[in-house]
């Protein structure tokens, strides 16, 4: 534990510097599980892996208040600084959907402190429709509960193909999302209707090696944003995972696992 954050760390057979990885809002770390294994059975892979839960979510607290977006940059920070501290490095990043915005916002605003990083199926730069149905997804969150959430999330992030050929993840996702705090959730929600408030104008101040990652099904996080988003970086490479929707890391955990290794194997050259 660090603070309120729950944390869980997994020792890998690799000799790579450590990663962070991020969840979504309204899950928790074992949106993880199957990446966490294949990095942690590749010798050249990240050691440690280390996973947290956002504020309000999986087992970290929810603390009184409301919360704004420099609260959860502060929150993987302290989880930085720890595994720093552990390990002698600053490790690479992962985020996904929120998490890879805050992973984004956190490494723009203390590049020095990152490695590599990661930023997987996130939004940039929402049209106002786009807009519009967050802040319809919040209300109904508001309105009535958690399970309405799972159920509509379910359908836009998974297809019924692949809900079919995967019921077990697919109630697994379902039933984390319906048991998710409804007051750290819509705290959560509401940070990622809003956004960080330093982008897009921020963004080329993350000066690390960064690979941006979509799925070209993801309607949320879209594959002409995450293009957009790697052009303004300025060292960036952009991969668009064929049939895979909002949960890379869930629907295609060896290719996503791959890519990631792929990256992070790269030569590294660190920020002074």
């Amino acid at each position: 534990m660090v603070g309120a954050t729950a944390i869980v760390t997994t020792r890998g057979s690799g000799d790579g510097r450590p990663i962070v990885l991020v969840h979504g809002v309204g899950l928790d770390h074992t949106m993880w599980d199957a990446t966490v294994e294949l990095l942690a059975d590749d010798r050249s892979g990240p050691n440690p892996i280390v996973r947290y839960d956002l504020f309000g979510h999986g087992d970290s607290a929810d603390p009184a208040g409301p919360r704004g977006f420099e609260d959860f940059v502060d929150q993987l920070m302290a989880v930085m600084d720890q595994i720093t501290e552990d390990s002698g490095v600053w490790p690479d990043a992962v985020g996904l959907s929120l998490g890879g915005t805050i992973v984004r916002g956190a490494a723009a605003r203390r590049p020095g402190r990152f490695g590599r990083v990661v930023i997987s199926n996130t939004v940039f730069r929402r049209t106002r429709e786009q807009h519009r149905g967050v802040v319809e997804r919040l209300q109904l969150a508001e309105l009535k509960g958690m399970a309405p959430v799972a159920d509509l999330a379910i359908e836009r992030w998974f297809t019924r193909h692949w809900q079919d050929r995967n019921p077990d993840v697919t109630e697994a996702i379902r039933r984390r999302l319906a048991t998710t705090d409804l007051s750290g959730y819509l705290k959560a929600y509401r940070v990622f209707a809003d956004d960080d408030p330093t982008m897009p104008d921020g963004l080329p101040r993350l000066t690390n090696d960064t690979l941006v990652i979509t799925g070209d099904r993801d309607t949320g996080s879209t594959p002409e944003m995450a293009r957009t988003m790697a052009g303004l970086l300025p060292n960036s490479s952009v991969v668009v995972m064929a049939d895979t929707g909002h949960l890379a890391p869930v629907e295609q955990p060896t290719e996503y696992a791959r890519h990631l290794l792929d990256f992070l194997e790269k030569p590294h050259e660190p920020i002074i």
